[in-house]
Order: C-alpha cells, then sequence, then structure tokens
C-alpha cells in the first residue's frame, strides 16, 4: 500500500476529529483526553484508527442499537455512565449528537462545514430508521422519545438556540424520505401529545371515571349531564396553562412539516362520522384542545345554582374575577390580563395554522385536510348562528337553547376561532386592502378576493351550504352561477376570507347576545336582591317558585350566589368582547369587506349579487357593538390606523341603493354604522353613563376622527347621505314583517285582563311587543343622524333638494321619497305619543292599586306585570320624544310639502289632538307618582309640538301673504275633534312656566293671535255648508270634496287628497282592498266644477 499524502492524512485526522467530538466516541484504548467517550474500532475505523464517513452509517447504527453500556468500552474507566456519551436512548443521542454537530456549522473553514453536514445526514437517517424498526417491532419507544425532546426543548421557557435546534432535527428527520413512510413510525408521537394535552384537561370532579360518591354532586351532574358525555372540563379550558403553552409550541414546530402536519390535522377530526355531526366534538380534538383555552364560562342553570348554594359551594368562581366583592382595581388588573393572555394565545395559534397553510403549500393532502376541519367545524357548528335569536325567551326555549347548546362548541372555542380566521387573512387587515378602488387594482390584496367562490364545487366542499344562504340581490345570480360553474381555482385569501366571515358569524353576534342575555338577568337579581333588603319578604319571582321554602336565609344565599355567578360571568364576556387587538382585527377586516362590496356596488358588478347577506351581518353585528358598549375604540390608538371611510360609503351606498341590498330590514340596520361614525351622542345623561356594562367603566368620548370624517370634503358620499338615510327609513316600514294590527297597549292590557290564560303572562307580552320593537329598533340611530346634521348648510340642502322634487312630483304613481317618509314620521309620532299616553293612564291607576298594598304588589307576578309596563311606557315616551323632534326638524325644512293639501290636515290635527292631551282636561289623566321613572317630562314634549306651531304658523316675511302659513293656520282652526279657541292659551300658559327662551314664547303668542283670527274667517266662510249634497262629501273624512276622483276598481268618488293620504300606507283601495296607485284614479272633473259652482253659490247667497 502506498504511503498517504500529508494531506490526505491530515483530512483523515480532521474527520476522526469531528466525528470523535460529535458522537463523543474513541478507536484508541489509552484514552488520553478528560473528555468521556465510548470504544468503537475494528471495521469502523480505518488501519490507523480513523473514523471515516464512510463507516458512520455503521457507527451510528451500532451505537444506536446498544441496550447496555460493555465496560471495556468506557473511556476513561472512570468515566459516570450518566454522562452524555453513554446515552442509551437512540432519539436523544442522535439528537445531542446533532447538536454537537452545531458548533462546526459555524466553522469558517469550509472543510468542517461539509464534515457537519455529513454527520447530520446520518444522524436524519439513523433517526428515520429507529422510528421505522419500531414499527416492525410493534413499539413506540423512539416515537416517545422524540415527543418527549420536543416538549422539553419547546417549553415557553426554553432556550431559543434549543427550539432551533429542535426544529432542525425534526426537518431533517421528516425528510429522509419522501414518499410519506415515516407517517405510520411517527403517528404514535402525535397521538401521545393529545393524549398529554387531555390529560392537562383532567378533572377528578368532571371524570366519567371518577363518579362522586356525593348525592349532591350526582344530582349535580345528572342535571348539568356531564356525565353522559366526555366534554373537555373546565380545567382543560383555562386560558393560563404553562404546560398547554409548551404543547402549543410543539405543534407550531410539527405543523412545518409535511409528515407531522397531516397527522396534526388526523388527529383533530371527530373520531367517527356521526360523531363529526356534533360540533362540541372538534373541541376534544388535537388543534380543538389548543383552541378552547377561554375565561369564558357557560351560564350556571336556576337548578345548579339553588343546589350549589344550598351546599356551599363555589363552582360560580371562574379562573378570573373571583372576589366575593368586585372592586375596579381588581376588575380591571383582570381584565388587563385576560387581554395579554388573549393577545398571545392568538398569535401563537396564527403562528401555528400559518405553518399548516404553508405547509399546504407543499402537501395537498395537508391543504384538504385543513380546510376541510375548518369547513366540517364550522358546519358542524352552524346551527350556532339560531342562539343569538332565542336568547332570553324563557321557559321552554331556555331548555331546547341549553340542549342544543351542549350539543355544540362553546363560545371560547368559536370566538378563538373566529380571531384566528381574521388573523389568517393578514393581507386584508392592512390599509392598501380598504383603499378606494382596492378590489380593482392588481397589486391590492383586495384583488385576490373572488366572488365566485360562493358557487363553486371547492365551496361545496369546504362550506357545504354557503351557496345556500341569502344573497344581497339576486339581479344578476344566474347569469354569474352559470358562467362561473366550472371554475374551482381561487386564491387562498378568498378560502380564508369566506371561512372568517363564516366563523365571525357563529361566534360573535352569539356571544353579544348572551352578554345582553346575562347582562338582563344580572339586573333582575340586583332588583330581587333590592327587594329582599327593602322589605324583609321574598318578593323574587323566580326564588319563591323553585325554593317553597319560607327559610329566608336560604332565599339570601340562592340570591347571593346567583348574582355572584351572573357578575362573573358578564365581566369574563366583557373582558372577551373588549380585548383590543381581536378588536382591532375585526374592525379592519369589516373595513376591507365594506372596501369590497362598495367596489362592487360602484360598477353595478354581477359578482355582488354572488355575495351572502351574513357579510352585511357582521359588518352591523361590530359596529353596532362598538357603539353601544364600546363607543371610544374607534378613537383609540389602536384603531388609528384602519380607515373609516369604507364604513361610512358602505353604509351610505347600500341604504340608498335597493340594487346592491335586497333585503330592507338589513338595509335599515346599516343606520347604526352612520350612527357610529357620527362625532355626536345627545342621549341623556350620555357623560354620566358608562360605556359597556354598568360595572366600573367609563368613558371620555372623542369624536376627533369622525369629525374629520363627517365634512363633505372629505367624503363625497355624504350628498346623497339624507336621501340614503330616508330610503332605508321608507323601506322597512313597506317591508312584510314589521306592521302590527294591535297597539301595544292593546296587548300588554289584554294580557293583564285575561288572568286566566294558560301561556305565562310575561311570555305573551314579549311576543305582542315584538313588531313594534323590531322597527323602532331601526329609528332609533336614523333619529340620532337626523339630529346631527339638522342645521348644517350642506344637510340641510339636500333636504330641500328633496322637497322640490316631492312638489314636482307630487302627482306621480309612486308618492316622492320625502313624502313618504313625512307620513311615515307622521304616523310613528301619532303611534308613539298615542302609546304613551295610554300607557301614562293605565300606570296611574295601577300605581293606585300598589299604593293600597303597601308599596308594591303582594302578587309577584303582577309586580311583574307592572314594571314590564313601566318599561313600556319610558320606552314609547323616549322613543315618541325623538320621533316629535325629528319630525319638528324635518318640517321646519320642508313647509311648502309639509303645508301641501295632502298633509297639512294630518299634520294640524295630530298636533291638536296631543296638545289637547298634555295642556288640556284631560293632562290630569297623566299625572303619575313619579315621572321621572318613566322619563315623562310632559314640557319637552309641549315645547317640541309648540315649536312646529311656531315653524309652520309664523309669517316671518309679515306682508301676510305666505301661503304656506295660510294652508297651516287654515288647517289647524278647521280640525273639529281637537281643536277649541282656548287650546293654545293653554299651552302658552305652560311655555310661561316651562320654557327659558322668551323670544320663542312671544312667537308661540303671535300663532296663537293668527288663530283666532283664523278661526272666526272659516267659522264666516263654513256658514252654509252644512246641508252639502251626499255626493258632494268624501264618503271617508265626511267634508266637501275640493278635487274629486273615481277610484277604478271600487268606483267609489273620494277627496284626492283623502286617498292619496291612505295610499302612502297602504298601496289598497279601502273598499274592495284590491291593488291601487294614485296613476290609476279617474279625475271628476265634472263633479268638481258642480262642487265649485255650489260653494260659489253658497257664498253668493251670504252676501
Amino acid at each position: 500500500m502506498l504511503p498517504k499524502s500529508p494531506n490526505v492524512l491530515a483530512e483523515l485526522h480532521a474527520t476522526s476529529e469531528i466525528i470523535e467530538q460529535t458522537f463523543l466516541v474513541t478507536s484508541k484504548q489509552e484514552y488520553a483526553s478528560s473528555h468521556p467517550s465510548m470504544l468503537f474500532g475494528g471495521d469502523l475505523t480505518t488501519s490507523d484508527g480513523y473514523f471515516t464517513i464512510e463507516t458512520l452509517e455503521q457507527l451510528l447504527f451500532e451505537r444506536s442499537q446498544m441496550r447496555n453500556i460493555p465496560a471495556e468500552r468506557i473511556c476513561p474507566k472512570s468515566s459516570p455512565l450518566s454522562d452524555p456519551a453513554f446515552q442509551l436512548d437512540p432519539i436523544t443521542y442522535l439528537f445531542e449528537s446533532f447538536r454537537r454537530s452545531l458548533h462546526f456549522m459555524h466553522s469558517k473553514q469550509e472543510f468542517n462545514v461539509q464534515m457537519a453536514k455529513a454527520c447530520q445526514t446520518q444522524i436524519f437517517r439513523q433517526a428515520s430508521l429507529c422510528l421505522l424498526l419500531d414499527v416492525e417491532m410493534e413499539v413506540e419507544t423512539a416515537a416517545q422519545s422524540l415527543l418527549n425532546l420536543l416538549i422539553t426543548y419547546t417549553h415557553p421557557h426554553s432556550d431559543p438556540d434549543n427550539v432551533a435546534a429542535i426544529d432542525a432535527f425534526l426537518l431533517g428527520i421528516t425528510t429522509v424520505y419522501e414518499d410519506g413512510s415515516l407517517i405510520t413510525p411517527i403517528r404514535p408521537l402525535v397521538r401521545n401529545l393529545l393524549r398529554k394535552l387531555r390529560e392537562l384537561g383532567e378533572d377528578p370532579l368532571d371524570s366519567a371515571t371518577n363518579p362522586s360518591t356525593d348525592p349532591l354532586q350526582h344530582l349535580l351532574r345528572r342535571l348539568t349531564r356531564r356525565d353522559t358525555l366526555p366534554h373537555p372540563g373546565r380545567k382543560a379550558r383555562l386560558l393560563f396553562q404553562t404546560d398547554r403553552n409548551g404543547l402549543l409550541n410543539a405543534c407550531i414546530l410539527l405543523a412545518k412539516y409535511p409528515v407531522t402536519a397531516e397527522l396534526l390535522l388526523e388527529f383533530s377530526f371527530p373520531e367517527t362520522d356521526s360523531a363529526s355531526q356534533q360540533g362540541w366534538r372538534y373541541e376534544d380534538g388535537l388543534l380543538g384542545r389548543l383552541l378552547i383555552a377561554s375565561p369564558l364560562l357557560p351560564l350556571q342553570s336556576i337548578q345548579t345554582s339553588l343546589l350549589e348554594s344550598s351546599s356551599g359551594g363555589n363552582t360560580w368562581a371562574g379562573e378570573f374575577f373571583t372576589d366575593q366583592v368586585p372592586i375596579k382595581p381588581s376588575v380591571d388588573a383582570d381584565k388587563s390580563t385576560i387581554w395579554q393572555l388573549i393577545t398571545e394565545l392568538d398569535k401563537n395559534l396564527s403562528l401555528l395554522f400559518m405553518n399548516l397553510l404553508r405547509t399546504g403549500k407543499q402537501s395537498e393532502v395537508v391543504k384538504n385536510s385543513l380546510f376541510r376541519w375548518l369547513g366540517s367545524c364550522l358546519h358542524a357548528n352552524r346551527t350556532r348562528k339560531q342562539l343569538a335569536n332565542t336568547l332570553g325567551g324563557g321557559g321552554a326555549d331556555d331548555l331546547r337553547r341549553q340542549e342544543q347548546q351542549f350539543e355544540l362548541a362553546s363560545d371560547g372555542f368559536l370566538n378563538n376561532l373566529a380571531s384566528l380566521m381574521v388573523r389568517l387573512c393578514q393581507p386584508l387587515l392592512t390599509p392598501p386592502a380598504a383603499a378606494v378602488g382596492a378590489f380593482f387594482q392588481s397589486k391590492s390584496p383586495l384583488n385576490l378576493i373572488r366572488p365566485a367562490f360562493v358557487v363553486s364545487q371547492k365551496a361545496k366542499f369546504i362550506l357545504p351550504e354557503l351557496v345556500d344562504e341569502t344573497r344581497l340581490n339576486r339581479q344578476h345570480s344566474g347569469d354569474v352561477v352559470a358562467e362561473e360553474k366550472g371554475s374551482d381555482t381561487f386564491p387562498l385569501l378568498t378560502d380564508l376570507f369566506f371561512l372568517a366571515h363564516t366563523a365571525l358569524r357563529l361566534a360573535f353576534p352569539t356571544l353579544l347576545a348572551l352578554h345582553f342575555e346575562t347582562n338582563r338577568q344580572l339586573h333582575q337579581w340586583e332588583q330581587e336582591a333590592s327587594l329582599r333588603s327593602s322589605d324583609g319578604e321574598s318578593a323574587a319571582f323566580m326564588v319563591g317558585s323553585l325554593l317553597g321554602s319560607s327559610n329566608s336565609s336560604q332565599d339570601d344565599r340562592f340570591i347571593h350566589y346567583c348574582l355572584r355567578e351572573r357578575t362573573s360571568r358578564f365581566l369574563e364576556q366583557t373582558a372577551v368582547l373588549s380585548c383590543p387587538s381581536r378588536l382591532h382585527d375585526y374592525l379592519a377586516f369589516i373595513a376591507t369587506t365594506c372596501r369590497l362590496l362598495v367596489d362592487l356596488a360602484s360598477r353595478d358588478s354581477a359578482e355582488l349579487s354572488l355575495l351572502p347577506e351574513f357579510l352585511v351581518d357582521n359588518v352591523v353585528e361590530i359596529v353596532g357593538y362598538l357603539r353601544r358598549l364600546n363607543d371610544d375604540f374607534i378613537e383609540s390608538s389602536e384603531a388609528a390606523d384602519v380607515a373609516l371611510e369604507p364604513l361610512l360609503e358602505f353604509s351610505i351606498v347600500f341604504m340608498h341603493h335597493p340594487f346592491a341590498l335586497t333585503n330592507p330590514h338589513l338595509r335599515a340596520r346599516l343606520a347604526e354604522i352612520l350612527e357610529a361614525l357620527i362625532p355626536f351622542r345627545d342621549d341623556e345623561e350620555w357623560n354620566s353613563r358608562p360605556v359597556g356594562s354598568n360595572l366600573f367603566t367609563a368613558s371620555g368620548l372623542r369624536f376627533i376622527r369622525r369629525e374629520e370624517l363627517m365634512t363633505t370634503t372629505s367624503a363625497a358620499c355624504l350628498k346623497d347621505a339624507i336621501a340614503a338615510l330616508l330610503t332605508a327609513f321608507v323601506a322597512i316600514e313597506l317591508s312584510p314583517g314589521t306592521d302590527s294590527t294591535t297597539s301595544t297597549l292593546d296587548s300588554v292590557t289584554s294580557v293583564v285582563e285575561n288572568s286566566n290564560a294558560d301561556t305565562s303572562r310575561q311570555e305573551m307580552v314579549q311576543t305582542a311587543a315584538v313588531s313594534f320593537e323590531e322597527k323602532f329598533h331601526y329609528r332609533r340611530p336614523m333619529y340620532a343622524c337626523l339630529r346631527f346634521w339638522y342645521g348644517k348648510a350642506d344637510y340641510d340642502i339636500q333636504f330641500k333638494q328633496l322637497e322640490d322634487l316631492a312638489v314636482e312630483h307630487i302627482d306621480d304613481s309612486r308618492p316622492p321619497l320625502l313624502l313618504q317618509f313625512l307620513s311615515l314620521l307622521i304616523n310613528d309620532a301619532t303611534f308613539l305619543l298615542d302609546e304613551a299616553i295610554g300607557f301614562l293612564a293605565q300606570l296611574k291607576q295601577k300605581e293606585r292599586q300598589r299604593e293600597a298594598e303597601g308599596g308594591h304588589f303582594t302578587n309577584r307576578e303582577e309586580e311583574s306585570m307592572f314594571q314590564h309596563m313601566s318599561r313600556l311606557a319610558r320606552y314609547h315616551i323616549s322613543l315618541g320624544l325623538d320621533n316629535i323632534s325629528a319630525l319638528r326638524r324635518v318640517i321646519s325644512l320642508c313647509p311648502r310639502l309639509v303645508t301641501h293639501p295632502i298633509l297639512v290636515d294630518r299634520i294640524a290635527c295630530m298636533l291638536n289632538y296631543f296638545l289637547s292631551r298634555l295642556v288640556g282636561p284631560k293632562s290630569r289623566e297623566l299625572i303619575v307618582r313619579d315621572k321621572s321613572t318613566y322619563g315623562f317630562r310632559p314640557e319637552l314634549f309641549v315645547e317640541e309640538i309648540c315649536r312646529v306651531y311656531v315653524n309652520l304658523g309664523l309669517d316671518k316675511s309679515g306682508d301676510g301673504n305666505s301661503p304656506t302659513v295660510a294652508a297651516f293656520l287654515r288647517a289647524v282652526v278647521s280640525d273639529g275633534r281637537s281643536y277649541t279657541p282656548d287650546l293654545l292659551d293653554q299651552a302658552l300658559r305652560v311655555l310661561h312656566r316651562v320654557a327659558t327662551d322668551t323670544q320663542f314664547v312671544e312667537q308661540f303668542s303671535c300663532v296663537a293671535k293668527a288663530l283666532q283670527a283664523e278661526q272666526v274667517a272659516v267659522t264666516e266662510d263654513a256658514l252654509g255648508f252644512e246641508d252639502a249634497p251626499d255626493d258632494f262629501c268624501d264618503p271617508i273624512m265626511g267634508e266637501l270634496m275640493e278635487d274629486p276622483v273615481r277610484l277604478p276598481t271600487s268606483n267609489k268618488i273620494v277627496d284626492r287628497k283623502t286617498i292619496y293620504r291612505h295610499l302612502l300606507s297602504d298601496a289598497k283601495d279601502p273598499f274592495n282592498r284590491q291593488p291601487l296607485e294614485m296613476s290609476m284614479v279617474v279625475p271628476e272633473t265634472e263633479l268638481k266644477a258642480k262642487i265649485q259652482a255650489w260653494v260659489a253659490a253658497k257664498r253668493a247667497e251670504r252676501k
């Protein structure tokens, strides 16, 4: 054999040194170094005793298969067996060797780097071989060792270098084979990972394998059905759990590799096809166990609370807000902790799913499995969207809801999932995505959203119900479906966009509805506690029926327990809903959604017809939450980078144009967005009223951003703001489902009188008032917008323009928009004020009965009904004042239209009637014990009504020739039902007492004098008309007709203004209920001439 050159010998020596230091082996018996090593020789080294890369594979195989360490292999002999050189676990040994090789990877010598890479290649091959051999031997040793390493080095407090090392180690192992042959060997690793997650959540009290011997606990378990299905328990849902965070970090790494990512998803699905239809089953899989962390606990049932309070239990206490008497510093601290933990959880979950998405680009199996899991989970929980509408129904509805909720995933899980899906749409949360025209810009992320996804085969695979959802409109949907049916390739962002909206729809509205219901129940328990503290007797409407006991201490414990439990739940919900990081993402997401919708509507795009309505629902729900419970968030630093212009444009454009959004109810709800954006809050006691809940919150509200937004120079769409608002206002009145044939007062009164009814009175009253509350729920935000815009020149001009159009087109077949709006305002004012007056009259009688019984009704049901009637009265009074104020403002801007013959009589009769009820002899019927209890301030009503008299009846020109003033004065005094000569004098006496504006009082005095003069003129002019022929009189109003017309279907003759007023609210012939429009009526010119001739003759006779 030829002698080796010095260079070759040097390389051999260097290679052997790297192998020896990496794997802690030696080929020399006389080990000079103090570092322990294991002796190898023979075929594994060269004749010179050097280790080589060629023999390394055999060396590692022999080393990995050792089950004990022979004494003759230990060098030096005195080395302890605990040294890493003698590690018997092959996976651990290989990983530690891999970490030692990293030292050479950072060497400046290229030779060392290449040798380290060669060593690592052999390490990965040997580790993979260990996993494969375990499969053959039907053991799981290697997989369990790999899992232990993974958990150890991904712990939250682990060194970043350790995390990087285990990451690279796993990557090397999983990429040795490309054919998926490692799936079976690594499956035990993921299975055991899921087992560890489940062990973290095991609670002996909740475990079905540890049944309680306590009869009371057994009864509790039966009541809550906790022993029938293995739902994840409370411990599994803890938000703060360090060990779970470590397992989550492990999953984040596993999601980066196709083999392990596929297994993560495999162990996330329910185990059987039948179980996959149960929404809660997705909580029990691997991904589900990571998504259930939440401070939210479900509301305890009354039965459970009763038993817990009787046994001295404290299961009301959750992870946070556990003080018996919550104080603001403690509540704020807990809330801040929750926000911090939620933000960290969302960040880690986003990393996990982003890794799965990236891996999905490498593996079609991973991609399909991920989207199938997301879609199946949402599909299995689809009935949650109905829970928001059933909360608070009471009785059987609550029981059905509890049963239904038990089969579905929890609020915590689904809100975590919704937040996650929104965060995965990160490109859509950036300002460029919400820029004007972003959908049509090729480089904008919004351009990656394809509405045609809704009708694609891919959507049926991921979200099977999406294609059947109600669409925004149906204008072009047929054409687009036919054109796009075959397309099945969409950007990833499109899939995520629709998944995010679907998840939001199932999570956010339901939690918000639960929050309101919790607040309502909390208020009830506060009332119960207050009643007991005031009179010492059990006046509770729940307690007596449940306990059936006179033990007051037991009652007190029960009330205190329920009050504390609902307080904790309320604070938990408040904290989750108000998490700043989530609200930022939600607001940015819906702003981008609004930009998408506006861009499509601006070009009348056929793709708009494909989008489901619930996109708009999500926008309204989130903005509505901000307006009602977190109004200052929009002005906060967290929302500073979120554009508000898309929200403003969307609300105006889609309210204004029915072609864009067909559903009138949804269009009306867009006013909630407008209300949230106007820089104005005139709610009574606004500055002292807390924002959010009534627990420990306060607001120093600012409007800087919104003031900038609401200038016409910054938002061109504002030029259509008034028309848009009026269009939505009118549409909701004319749509089905909002008409009520019976007043709320009549409904309440009939229920109160019918004491033998089988159905609960409370339930009947709530049912009777549904249509009323629905309609005026839409009205309130609209009134607020009108209040803000009134008096601003840009918006007053819009009203003037609408008035000009209305007067010009007054005889069109379809009534002008402003005319319809004014007619409805008058209807609403009449309804609300009449109802409020009726309620006050009823309450006055009830108050007398109540006083006779000692200050409250002894019958719980009677007391409950009284309280309910009080709330309804306050609601009607508040809305009535809003309505009459809005009417007064609009009338002041549109006097020509208001005094048109079609409207002027209605306005005058309404004003006279309510003024007579407020200041006339019947006003005594409205004197209740405490007006403030019902928010009744008659002086405000009188002042608002009198201002309408001044706006329409004061001749500001001074020449006495104003046609609008003359028409109004004539209509007022012609009202024979409510107007009396001293009516305005009575009102004037009230104004002198309550009004602070002396100029206004003087103006009203002038109007009163003008009406007295007009009364004289009208009385004289009406003399001799009493004997008018019947065919000259209107059959509906009984008055002399001015412009008779014939109705084509019933052949009846009525006055034009009479039938016009009727058709404004009912497009049918009043005599035979056939469809009718003004364009169909036939003028009776001959009869009109006869009437005019008869009137002229009568007047001539008087002369």
